[in-house]
This record gives structure tokens, C-alpha cells and sequence, in this order.
């Protein structure tokens, strides 16, 4: 993983946030400041109200500097919280990445899957899921199971039980770039309600976008890879 550009990228990366609410809100040293404004200089700010925050002309020239920066860039939006973020790696533990934006709200992936999340509000502190290769089979059943913390902060299990469903192909756009993926549907009963969570892979069965559920006051955020 890339370390040197990493701030800069955090700094271009909240550029194009909208809100947080993350412990560390609001920080930022000068230079982050200062390559914020001519990021958002060239690009304009993010549609809270779009899939992805920025689209257009604007999601073109956002690509661009992203890619010829050259570090791994996610976003992650979440509308009923009004956060929108481009997130760069923050660190690895063995096959889970960690990505985190400039306020140091942060998201936990394993291969695309989501493993954890800290500074939303209402966190999902861990989960046991299937691996990617599992999901992009499109079809079984399984356990999962999350873990989240109650009012009194005290960790709650919440077990799921889902099931596959293959939905076919579909073309999507990712900050002005079309592909072609695959959509699957992993549709989980939590707490008597189902949830669905759904996952566009790429060619080589890469988690290209996703949308998963991460806790009841949270809700369902959506993550789109930018820069692999």
C-alpha cells in the first residue's frame, strides 16, 4: 500500500465530502487546506443529493486528478446522515483495509465486504461475514452476524440469516466511468425485517460498488472503488 501521498489524497478526498461527524471533525493541517481549495477550485462541490456526490463534467476531472495521484480512493455516502467522502487507505490488518477521510470517519473492508465503521454516529463495531468470492457466486445461504453497541454501550449480536439471489448484468457509472458488473442480492432478516444489501462486481469479480447495511439508526451506505 502507498503511505507517501496518503495526505494529500486525505485532503482531495474531503474536498468532495459533504458533512461528518467523526471525533476529529473540523481538523486539518494548512497544507491539507490549502490542496482542499484548488481541488475544489477545479471540481466545484458535491451533489449531496446524487449517487455518488459528483457527476458530470465535474466526476470526469475529479477521475483525473484522483488517478494521476495514484492512491486507492473508495467513496462512501450515506443520504439519511447527509455524508458524502472520498476515503484513502488508513491501514492493513492481515486481508481487512481500513479507510478513513480527513475527520477520521472510518469503514473496515475485506475484499469490499464491510467489516466495521467508526464515526458515523451509530457504528457497526465488527461483523462475521462471507468472503467477496462467496457473494459473487450469486447463490446460498448463510449466518451473518454484526455486532453493534446498545445505548448503555454494551456490544449487542444481531444474527442474520441470508440468502443469494443473481440479478444479472448492469451497466453503472462510477465518478464518470462506465462498467459493465454484475449485480447480486444478499437479502439478510434482521430483527424480523429483511435487509438487502447488493453488490456490483466487476470482470474479475472485484467489489466495484456496493450498498450495505451497517446498523438500524445508520441505515445502508453506499461504496463505489475509484482508484484500485
Amino acid at each position: 500500500m502507498k503511505t507517501a501521498p496518503i495526505c494529500a489524497t486525505l485532503a482531495l478526498m474531503l474536498a468532495l465530502a459533504a458533512c461528518g461527524n467523526g471525533p476529529d471533525a473540523g481538523k486539518s493541517n494548512p497544507q491539507m487546506m490549502a490542496i482542499k481549495a484548488a481541488f475544489s477550485a477545479a471540481v466545484g462541490a458535491p451533489d449531496t443529493r446524487s449517487s455518488t456526490g459528483v457527476t458530470g463534467p465535474a466526476a470526469v476531472a475529479a477521475r483525473q486528478i484522483l488517478e494521476q495521484d495514484g492512491q486507492p480512493i473508495i467513496t462512501m455516502r450515506n443520504t439519511a446522515l447527509r455524508f458524502f467522502a472520498f476515503m484513502a487507505p488508513l491501514g492493513d490488518n492481515g486481508p481487512v483495509r481500513t479507510w478513513s477521510t480527513e475527520a477520521f470517519e472510518t469503514v473496515a473492508l475485506r475484499d469490499g465486504i464491510v467489516m466495521a465503521t467508526r464515526g458515523l454516529g451509530n457504528d457497526l463495531m465488527s461483523a462475521e461475514s462471507p468472503t467477496a468470492a462467496q457473494i459473487a457466486r450469486g447463490t446460498g445461504v448463510y449466518q451473518r452476524t454484526y455486532y453493534l453497541l446498545d445505548g448503555a454501550d454494551q456490544t449487542v449480536k444481531i444474527a442474520a440469516q441470508c440468502d443469494l439471489q443473481s440479478l444479472g448484468a448492469e451497466v453503472i457509472d462510477v465518478l464518470g466511468r462506465s462498467y459493465s458488473t454484475r449485480k447480486i442480492a444478499e437479502n439478510c432478516g434482521i430483527n424480523g425485517k429483511t435487509v438487502t444489501n447488493t453488490y456490483w462486481f466487476d470482470r474479475s469479480s472485484h467489489v466495484l460498488q456496493s450498498q450495505q447495511w451497517i446498523s438500524p439508526q445508520v441505515g445502508q451506505v453506499l461504496i463505489q472503488s475509484i482508484v484500485d
